[in-house]
Formats: C-alpha cells, sequence, structure tokens
C-alpha cells in the first residue's frame, strides 16, 4: 500500500499520513481518530458516501472533490473551498 499524506494548504504541515489504498480510506480513519481537518487538501478526492459527520473541515480544500451520497451533517465547512465539488445527494444539514 502506497505512503499517503493530507497536508494543510497554508503551510504544508502533514496533518495525518499512512498506508492507504485511497485518500478515502485515509480521510476515513483520520476522521475516526479525531483528526482535526481544517485546512486540509482534498482537491479532488473521491470521497463518494464518506460518513464524515461533525467533521472539521473548516478552510479545506475541496475543490473539485466528489462528495455525492457524503454525510456531512454538523459538519464545520466554513471557508471550505468547494468550487466545483459534487454534492449530489450529500447529507449537509446543519453544516
Amino acid at each position: 500500500m502506497p505512503e499517503l499524506q493530507i497536508k494543510r494548504w497554508y503551510d504544508q504541515k502533514v496533518i495525518y499520513s499512512g498506508e492507504a489504498e485511497s485518500m478515502l480510506e485515509l480521510v476515513l480513519r483520520a476522521y475516526k481518530e479525531k483528526v482535526d481537518l481544517s485546512g486540509a487538501v482534498l482537491r479532488g478526492a473521491v470521497l463518494r458516501g464518506a460518513v464524515l459527520r461533525g467533521a472539521v473541515l473548516s478552510v479545506a480544500d475541496l475543490s473539485d472533490a466528489d462528495l455525492s451520497d457524503a454525510v456531512l451533517r454538523g459538519a464545520d465547512l466554513r471557508g471550505a473551498d468547494l468550487i466545483g465539488a459534487v454534492l449530489s445527494g450529500a447529507d449537509l444539514i446543519g453544516a
């Protein structure tokens, strides 16, 4: 399995890393471990169907990410870049 990293866009600091088959797998693992993903670079990530209820994704770069059918209920998306993101069927109640 390849070593993947999630970095913050504003200082390039690695906020989470590990061996994973996909960015989805890595993001879900970080979420389960309650990692603060604010400022995360997830541009173009395929996060289809991910359950990220209450996740902290403020000022994250989610541009062109596939978030279709994702559960983002109560997630902190303040200032997040969602330009071009696919949000069809996503649960955004309270986000």
